[in-house]
């Protein structure tokens, strides 16, 4: 949908509109994926933060305005991206139902019509969308407190028990003052 437009050449007058603009809009939390592309601060924060490197505030806020616009144009891209893979994954669901559909297309009876072939589809497109999302027993949903617990390797226990008697050893013989001769 989108197309990268080339970044509109402006004269100081009509940078300084359009550094207001975004501004504001950055104020107002304006800036969203649909309108971002629209925005040319980024193609122009360069120059406007050389020519007001002076005032912090200013520079601020135009890091601010400019990180805003940049994240409407990942949010843009993003689901841009997510409905493109949507749109494969359907695409290869209905090719993969198609040949389902072809090999019980093979196994037919040659009198039969397409309008139980139609009607064979929807049924299919129903039993899709007929799910339980909401689990009524609760039975199911519970876990026992066997099924929270595990098992602890007995080799790791032992290894661990070895290593905490080395260390408190060691800290004994570390801490403990010695006397020479």
């Amino acid at each position: 949908k989108w197309k990268p437009k080339p970044s509109p050449s402006l004269d100081s007058d009509q940078l300084q509109q359009h550094y207001s603009d975004c501004i504001k809009l950055s104020t107002e939390n304006k800036i969203n994926a649909k309108n971002a592309f629209g925005l040319h601060l980024l193609e122009y924060i360069e120059t406007i933060i050389s020519e007001k490197s002076d005032n912090f505030q200013v520079v601020g806020c135009t890091i601010d305005a400019g990180a805003k616009i940049y994240a409407g144009r990942v949010d843009a891209v993003h689901s841009d991206m997510l409905k493109m893979v949507g749109s494969i994954t359907t695409d290869a669901a209905a090719v993969s139902s198609s040949q389902g559909s072809n090999n019980a297309d093979d196994s037919m009876i040659e009198g039969e019509g397409e309008d139980e072939e139609v009607g064979k589809k929807k049924k299919k497109k129903k039993s899709l969308c007929e799910g339980r999302t909401i689990e009524k027993n609760l039975a199911n949903i519970r876990q026992s407190f066997y099924d929270l617990s595990f098992d602890v390797d007995p080799l790791l226990q032992k290894s661990a028990r070895q290593s905490d008697e080395q260390c408190s050893a060691a800290l004994i013989s570390y801490n403990t003052p010695m006397k020479n001769g």
